[in-house]
């Protein structure tokens, strides 16, 4: 019996009791239960039929029932550790230094500031295992979900190839065809679906934005965003993949991003990209558990794309980011 205590633990219900029949069809099938069925059945699990139609199979007495009498007690016991015995583990870089498994990262700035620029070449970078900057990188499976610019997108990449000479042909660099409003229930396990279908060990999810990949709340709002961050904790807890938020600076504070300081509080890294003149300067605004690395300079140049023509036979250009200095 899986039991949920919490009240940020979506797709899940607080104060609910799940059989592992409804685990596995909110996480992979967005709370289907025929679909579910279905796919248990094509696994082999479930009766032995003469027939493969799900519709055979009796699934009434699953649908919205909890495993269990939720108005009982359920008896979570509470172990201590001695402080001695407590497992060390050794960071897991993605992107050493920068990126580690496991952890809550994003990158803020201004709109225009190059912050996606900066997500688009860490992730392709990491799913090429293309070192970044005299940093290592851990080669891994990257999800891109993107909420505005797919076609802005495709030339960023076609850019980012013939910039750096590395072929993303074949590399398990996957981009969303929309965005997912992460604090449905519903679009999350929709996500984690097409992640199990496509790349099911993924070393980084890319949310870009997070203002197109919230959903209907209010990112003002403590509430909404402690959804968001149990959501995205949701993702971070199947694969121990690290999860990238890329997000707007505040109105008024551009040092800060944008929303309710539990998602800061949340954060294990935090990264803030702005202009400098014709300059991005990447500054590091918080490194839980490791050293903050320096602040990085570097520029756009621009990559022509001649075999990429506008309805008027005009060859399209785009950009790829390249390091400057240290500052």
């Amino acid at each position: 019996v899986f039991y949920v205590f919490s009240s940020n633990a979506a797709p899940f219900e607080p104060n609910q009791a799940y059989s592992p029949f409804a685990v596995y069809t909110l996480l992979t099938c967005g709370g289907d239960y025929e679909r579910a069925a279905r796919e248990l059945r094509h696994l082999g699990f479930g009766s032995d039929g003469s027939t493969d139609n799900a519709t055979d199979v009796d699934i009434s007495a699953l649908i919205g029932q909890p495993a269990v009498d939720v108005a009982k007690p359920v008896e979570r016991r509470l172990h201590l550790i001695r402080a001695d015995k407590l497992e060390r583990r050794a960071p897991s870089w993605l992107l050493r230094g920068i990126l580690e498994r496991d952890t809550l990262a994003m990158c803020f700035g201004d709109p225009g500031s190059g912050k996606t620029f900066l997500a688009l070449d860490w992730a392709a970078r990491i799913a090429t295992g293309t070192p970044w900057r005299g940093h290592d990188v851990e080669a891994a499976p990257v999800i891109y979900v993107a909420g505005e610019g797919r076609n802005g997108l495709a030339r960023r990449l076609d850019a980012w190839q013939r910039h750096h000479g590395v072929s993303l042909a074949d590399a398990p660099l996957f981009v969303s065809s929309h965005p997912v409003g992460m604090i449905d229930p519903r679009q999350l396990a929709q996500l984690i679906e097409a992640v199990i279908e496509q790349a099911d060990d993924p070393g980084m999810i890319v949310l870009d934005t997070l203002a197109r990949n919230f959903g209907a709340g209010d990112e003002n709002s403590t509430q909404d965003m402690s959804a968001f961050v149990a959501a995205c904790d949701a993702l971070r807890g199947r694969w121990r993949c690290c999860v990238m938020i890329v997000h707007h600076s505040g109105h008024a504070d551009k040092s800060r991003a944008r929303g309710a300081m539990a998602l800061n509080a949340a954060l294990d890294a935090e990264y803030r990209v702005r202009r400098d003149g014709t300059r991005l300067i990447l500054s590091t605004t918080k490194m839980k558990d490791a050293e903050a690395p320096p602040p990085l300079a570097m520029e756009l140049v621009t990559v022509n794309l001649p075999d990429v023509l506008d309805d008027d036979g005009v060859a399209s250009s785009s950009a790829a980011g390249r390091s400057v200095c240290r500052r």
